[in-house]
């Protein structure tokens, strides 16, 4: 229901009819609508977003081992928009807010620490501030109807080109 038609296409009479069970199996598993929407973006995002982060390209730039994560973490939202919409709403609520965060950085954590292992840390830092800020505005827009899930990524990388401007992500050599 939710790839379909975003979060309004969620009806628990639906979901309930679907699995077979009776509201009360649902409202008893889930407590609510609002949890039971956030256990299934939960669900898809492990499936489709952060099982497929993989560690970045060695021999690629900061800048271009960057937009592969991005690309890899919107790419399926993209192609699903509904989801996107989904996590958006899923967000907005109190038991998806911190659920999601800690999801997301669990599954981040490993590949940003890859990502950002040769560059300064105060930098690294910021870079993570910045594109997070970014992206949750850019996210923000999206729920609002003021822009598509595929608008996302060239800001983004534009972003991303002008955080990692003149950046090498190798290590410093001694003596710089």
């Amino acid at each position: 229901m939710l790839e379909s038609g975003g979060p309004d296409a969620v009806l628990v009479r639906e979901v309930a009819r679907h699995a077979r069970v009776s509201l009360r199996e649902i409202y008893n598993q889930f407590g609510s609508r609002d949890e039971l929407i956030v256990t299934a973006v939960e669900q898809w995002m492990d499936d489709h977003v952060y099982q497929p982060l993989a560690e970045p390209t060695p021999a690629a730039t900061l800048y271009d081992t960057l937009v592969e994560y991005f690309r890899r973490i919107f790419q399926p939202w993209e192609q699903t928009p509904h989801m996107l919409e989904a996590f958006v709403y899923a967000r907005s609520t109190s038991a998806g807010n911190r659920r999601l965060l800690d999801q997301g950085f669990k599954a981040a954590e490993p590949v940003m620490r890859a990502i950002f292992e040769h560059v300064d840390p105060e930098l690294a830092e910021d870079i993570q501030i910045i594109t997070a800020s970014v992206v949750y505005a850019q996210m923000g827009q999206v729920a609002a109807g003021e822009l598509t899930g595929d608008q996302i990524m060239p800001i983004v990388e534009r972003v991303l080109r002008r955080l990692t401007y003149n950046i090498e992500s190798s290590p410093p050599t001694k003596g710089s």
